[in-house]
């Protein structure tokens, strides 16, 4: 909690320094070090998925247009804003945005349909193929968005940063058992 500059003299000798810090941390007082660039652009980026059937989209519940996250149950448990599943939350939407980092635009078909968020998309609509006890083919459409809503230096903001703009769209087809990519109407 007590750090100093670089070139500041301390304060605070070193034992002293390292005495009060374990005692504050005893009572939970300490400064976590979890907000980063990293950890900042992460809803930068974002997958919004349609279960296409009979002739109707519907979007399926676990990211909406604006990327937030929904539920299936239509509520969020305890406001953890996790889907309402670790699973989700952990295992699928947090690992894809991180990997989305780095995907460039030339990368991002085969990201997409080979890599780390063909893996997302399995994984989302297998369970939403499962969860609807589906039966046959299903077409489930996804599109990927992105803005710059992170971008912010000290006393300037883009006030369009926030504005989602499509940068991928695609279609699969899963019947159960396998996914494939489907072609575009």
């Amino acid at each position: 909690i007590l750090n100093f500059q670089l070139g500041m003299k301390n304060l605070i000798d070193r034992t002293n320094y390292r005495a009060t810090n374990n005692i504050l941390s005893k009572f939970g007082l300490i400064v976590p070090n979890v907000f980063n660039n990293v950890d900042l652009s992460m809803g930068d980026n974002w997958l919004v998925m349609y279960r296409l059937k009979n002739g109707t989209s519907n979007i399926v519940p676990i990211t909406g247009l604006d990327g937030r996250r929904l539920t299936y149950e239509n509520f969020d448990i305890l406001n953890f804003s996790n889907h309402n599943s670790d699973y989700f939350y952990f295992g699928n939407t947090l690992r894809y945005r991180r990997h989305m980092i780095n995907v460039s635009m030339d990368d991002i078909v085969e990201f997409h349909t080979k890599g780390a968020g063909y893996k997302s998309i399995l994984k989302r609509i297998t369970y939403d193929y499962l969860r609807n006890s589906s039966v046959g083919e299903i077409t489930y459409k996804i599109d990927v968005y992105t803005n710059t809503s992170s971008i912010v230096t000290k006393w300037h903001a883009n006030k369009d940063r926030h504005k989602a703009t499509k940068i991928y769209t695609a279609l699969f087809i899963y019947d159960g058992k396998e996914l494939e990519l489907g072609v575009s109407k």
